[in-house]
């Protein structure tokens, strides 16, 4: 009777851990997709309505102090949320956390960068206001295909396995996952905190030249 009680506990306890780790993924899932669109929002609103040289010439020609001066404040803003986020459901409900919960942070400031970067090169390539956001949903959507939640990463083709890396919430959510459920020191999860840097850098360094010749001319091609 012990041991069926034992076995019980433990299998209530499984249930419970896969629970809680389901909707902590979730609920960084749809954070991910807000930031995603709210950033495309913020600089696609100024070229939809011709004001991207506007603000070129405010800056006399700075492109990052365009970036800086509008992404910053939302980077502030997610990363206040974000916190108070993790805070609701590993301290007030208690969700199960076995690692270091300061990797995660960082873990958590470099996904909103890395969105907010993939964000402003969604835009460069994008024709129209309309566009980027539709190309921001769906890779933003597809994210959580290729993580590794539905369907494991080792069991896709070599080629899915390859293009699993170049979203950001698929490292983000290997870093939750080391950390929260698996209690690994910090020294695993670093190879997911430098892709995610890469990932914040090799975007908006693609982009770049695009994005700054969008502005100067200071509107998407097509006006929808």
């Amino acid at each position: 009777m012990s041991r069926i009680i034992q076995s019980t506990k433990a299998l209530v306890t499984r249930s419970s851990h896969q629970f809680f780790h389901a909707n902590a993924i979730a609920i960084a899932m749809f954070f991910q997709i807000f930031v995603m669109l709210t950033t495309i929002y913020c600089f696609g609103a100024d070229l939809k309505y011709s004001k991207g040289n506007k603000l070129l010439n405010i800056t006399d020609g700075n492109l990052s102090a365009i970036i800086l001066g509008k992404v910053l404040p939302y980077t502030v803003w997610f990363l206040l949320v974000g916190i108070i986020m993790l805070f609701s459901m590993y301290v007030w409900q208690d969700f199960p956390f076995f690692g270091n919960k300061l990797a995660v942070l960082v873990g958590l400031l470099l996904l909103i960068l890395a969105n907010q970067s993939f964000s402003l090169f969604f835009i460069a390539i994008s024709n129209s206001f309309r566009e980027a956001l539709t190309i921001g949903s769906g890779f933003a959507a597809v994210s959580l295909s290729f993580s590794g939640i539905t369907f494991p990463i080792f069991g896709m083709p070599k080629v899915l396995q390859w293009l699993s890396q170049i979203f950001p919430f698929t490292h983000f959510f290997e870093l939750l996952l080391d950390q929260s459920q698996r209690g690994f020191p910090v020294f695993y999860s670093l190879n997911a905190l430098i892709i995610l840097i890469v990932l914040t850098i090799v975007p908006i360094s693609l982009g770049w030249f695009k994005l700054k010749r969008l502005f100067s001319k200071g509107v998407f091609n097509h006006n929808i």
